[in-house]
């Protein structure tokens, strides 16, 4: 979705046809709210990345040599 949310936000014209015939839906242009929509992507991509990456780390980091050698 990463670069899906990155062609929506630098495209330089609405990709959806269907948005640049329809009227301003509260007062902006279908290209803005492409753009809109491809950095909320953005976002809620870095905030799931973010989360997975400090589970992965508190994980690694909870692992006490005790721990390791039981497991081994």
């Amino acid at each position: 979705t990463g670069v899906l949310a990155a062609i929506l936000v630098w495209w330089p014209e609405s990709i959806y046809v269907h948005y640049t015939r329809a009227n301003e839906i509260w007062g902006i242009t279908p290209r803005i709210d492409q753009q809109v929509a491809g950095a909320l992507m953005m976002v809620l991509d870095m905030v799931a990345a973010l989360w997975a990456t400090t589970w992965i780390a508190l994980g690694t980091l909870k692992r006490t040599p005790a721990r390791q050698a039981q497991a081994a």
